[in-house]
């Protein structure tokens, strides 16, 4: 594939703009020639590397973002995304959850998921364990939360006092069985006096049993109670509860450890499926089966600054004396909507979206080429493609809107009117999510509950509690409805103006 890129020259600071199917480039300002094996991406990764370990996490995330668009697959630079994202400088900084405080754990699932899908197999494998260290974050978190609750005075107690009340009506019943028992053989033996007292002649020994009968039993009662008062004030099971939850959080920290560890030694020293080296010879072979036709009467407006760019055949570049950018003839002959497409398809939305603005410099009212540069802002390769649960930040929400606004401004009048739906498509993205964002609040509010009625659950069992239980977690539940009800409204409207969009335009590869 060719790959399109941009640098300045290393003697003039001129801006050249070039692709991979050119073999050699001229400055067309100082005339310093450069062969297209003199450029890499490596220092921008490096770059990255070195505003990771300094804590720019929003300069890194940027350059990993750029290496990302023409090497969707450098692992490297997907690990370096997920960093950013946690505000860590290394896999090392895993090892303290802490790094967890604070960040959006289901944005970082969402990049990982991403990471495991693009990187090879080595680097899924490293991923995969990642989103399992991020399972047991979360595993943990929960243990917590319900340690951290059973903690409380309040919660202590009143589960102390629960069960502790419900251990003395159990003790309780097993003493009237007891006593019953006992009383039973007292009696019956005390009816046997009744003969022994007619065949034993001296009373003195039937004197001597029924006393020794009765103080066996008052010994017996009064170890019995200082048995049962020694443990209900022994009895405390709040504390074996919480000893229960320390346990369990004891031996899922190690296995969070024991994950991390792991992850160090899956580190793979080099995940990159092609090297430049090798995506330029393609290039250049491709250029060997194809010559570029170039047309020296069309009209080409540079993009940065609006003038019409001159045309020097011999360099094969198109310049412009205002600004200072020069770029190459091949970026607007020799198919380029092919090569903005096979972009798009191959995930490299920064070169296409490049590619799509080339063309506008010559035909501003494109179709193709506007709804290209909208698609590559979203990162979607059609319009079919669109959905609401795709991972849309309000940066890139931002970016799709900008170039839907180019496009309006620059369509024809024919085409306007599905520009203006895309619009309209793409401004239901906001308040799906706001809803989901208030959705997730709710969802931790009921996370917090869920735990707190756990631990309850080991005191009040019985079915009257087990009915309040259900009624405050339906409440909680009930603040969610509107943010459904409403989201899913959004989400039909959302299927039939897509399908609209796609069915008006359905000669366009970009559509469907």
């Amino acid at each position: 594939m060719a790959v399109l890129k941009s640098y300045t020259c290393s003697k003039c600071a001129g801006v050249l703009m070039f692709d991979s199917d050119q073999e050699f480039f001229d400055c067309p300002f100082c005339g310093n020639k450069f062969n297209v094996v003199d450029f890499h991406g490596d220092e921008i990764l490096e770059q990255a590397k070195e505003s990771l370990k300094k804590k720019s996490f929003d300069a890194a995330k940027e350059k990993f973002k750029s290496v990302l668009e023409n090497d969707p697959e450098n692992f490297e630079a997907l690990l370096g995304a997920v960093l950013c994202e946690l505000h860590i400088k290394s896999i090392d900084d895993l090892l303290d959850r802490k790094v967890f405080e604070g960040r959006d754990i289901k944005q970082t699932r969402k990049l990982l998921f991403n990471a495991q899908k693009q990187a090879p197999r080595d680097g899924a494998k490293f991923f995969g364990k990642m989103l399992e260290i991020v399972g047991l974050h979360e595993k943990l978190t929960k243990l917590e939360k319900a340690s951290k609750e059973l903690s409380t005075g309040d919660t202590s107690y009143t589960i102390n006092r629960k069960m502790v009340d419900a251990f003395k009506e159990e003790q309780a019943q097993k003493q009237k069985d007891s006593v019953w028992i006992i009383h039973v053989v007292f009696g019956g033996l005390s009816l046997l006096m009744i003969p022994l007292a007619f065949v034993v002649t001296d009373l003195i020994y039937v004197r001597i049993f029924f006393c020794t009968l009765c103080a066996v039993f008052v010994i017996w009662a009064f170890m019995h109670a200082a048995n049962m008062k020694k443990i209900e004030e022994s009895y405390t099971p709040a504390k074996f509860i919480a000893r229960s939850y320390n346990t369990s959080i004891t031996m899922s920290d190690s296995d969070y450890k024991k994950a991390c560890r792991e992850l160090n030694t899956m580190y793979p020293s080099s995940m990159r499926a092609k090297t430049k080296q090798r995506e330029l010879n393609e290039a250049a072979n491709l250029n060997k089966s194809s010559e570029t036709v170039i047309d020296p009467e069309e009209t080409i407006i540079c993009s940065k600054c609006a003038a019409r760019l001159i045309l020097d055949k011999d360099k094969r570049v198109y310049q412009c004396n205002h600004c200072g950018v020069a770029y190459g003839v091949s970026l607007f002959f020799g198919l380029p909507m092919e090569k903005a497409l096979n972009s798009m398809n191959t995930g490299h939305f920064g070169d296409a979206e490049q590619r799509y603005g080339n063309i506008l410099m010559i035909h501003p009212s494109d179709f193709e080429a506007l709804l290209g540069r909208i698609l590559c802002a979203g990162k979607w390769t059609k319009i079919s493609d669109i959905d609401l649960t795709d991972d849309v930040s309000s940066t890139r929400e931002e970016d799709v809107k900008k170039m839907i606004g180019e496009a309006l401004q620059h369509s024809s009048a024919e085409d306007r009117p599905y520009f203006e739906n895309v619009e309209k498509l793409i401004s239901l993205f906001g308040i799906y999510n706001e809803n989901n964002n208030k959705l997730d609040e709710i969802n931790t509010e009921l996370s917090d509950f869920d735990a707190k009625a756990e631990v309850y659950s080991y005191a009040y069992d019985e079915p009257k509690y087990k009915k309040r239980r259900a009624e405050e977690r339906s409440d909680i539940l009930k603040k969610s409805y509107p943010y459904r009800i409403e989201n899913k409204k959004i989400e039909d409207e959302f299927r039939e103006l897509r399908n609209s969009i796609v069915e008006s335009h359905d000669d366009s590869v970009l559509c469907k």
